[in-house]
């Protein structure tokens, strides 16, 4: 199980924060084989922005936090949320979209790659896989005193996903729903979110599930009787990658 801790933010002014020859008599006649085989060498991890490599591929921005390549299953790439910068005022609003990445083509992602089922040997069948997300502190103002008591991320039923193709990779069809991301101070934990996975035979070279196109898919909902107060808010999501399926709840 591979975990990413990432911080998303609000600001409030206000931040809310890829033949031989051979020798034989004349008139004998002699049929060889001839053979190519194609493998994919298991000790070679490419990261996605290989220019080696060409096609669509997720370009650098400030909505995608790029991890260093990993092992046979890891996560690639994870969203960073940001909530914006907003007029700290009487009657402010209670819910915040989201700010896509900076391309309006493209939506937040989950990358993962998985090697696992090619050895030395052969190239086998994926198993599949799954990610979660949890939010596992309240927002919490620069000051470490302040904090969004209540404060939940909330995301909408959309949900795609795709893969560079590579390998014979297949995109993953287990996709999660609407669902949010609330932290419970009491108990000191949050609730684990599935986002979505690949299923047995689903998956391989960077495969994604990708949320969040557009503004109103990911949102920010702070309760009305929240303390806000001029400044940056941020709190931590970790983004956990398994190869169990989501359960009951998740």
């Amino acid at each position: 199980m591979r975990n990413k801790k990432i911080a998303v933010g609000l600001f409030m002014v206000m931040v809310l924060a890829l033949g031989s020859v051979l020798g034989v008599v004349a008139n004998d006649s002699v049929t060889s084989d001839g053979e190519i085989e194609f493998v994919i060498d298991p000790d070679i991890i490419r990261p996605p922005y290989d220019p080696e490599i060409p096609g669509d591929l997720l370009p650098p921005d400030d909505g995608h936090s790029v991890q260093a390549p990993g092992g046979p299953l890891h996560l690639q790439v994870v969203p960073v949320f940001n909530f914006g910068r907003h007029i700290l005022e009487a009657d402010m609003p209670t819910s915040f979209n989201h700010i896509p990445p900076s391309n309006p083509n493209r939506a937040h992602i989950v990358m993962v790659w998985d090697h696992r089922h090619i050895t030395a040997d052969s190239t086998g069948i994926p198993t599949g896989w799954s990610v979660f997300a949890e939010k596992t502190t309240q927002f919490v103002h620069a000051n470490g005193t302040n904090v969004l008591r209540g404060a939940e991320i909330r995301f909408s039923q959309t949900r795609t996903s795709g893969t560079g193709g590579l390998g014979g990779s297949i995109a993953p069809s287990n996709l999660g729903g609407a669902d949010s991301l609330s932290f419970n101070p009491t108990v000191g934990e949050g609730n684990r979110v599935f986002i979505g996975g690949a299923l047995a035979t689903e998956g391989g070279w960077n495969t994604h599930v990708a949320f969040g196109k557009t503004p109103e898919d990911i949102l920010l909902h702070i309760p009305a009787d929240a303390n806000m107060v001029l400044g940056k808010y941020t709190a931590d999501v970790v983004w956990t990658l398994s190869t169990s399926g989501p359960v009951m709840g998740e």
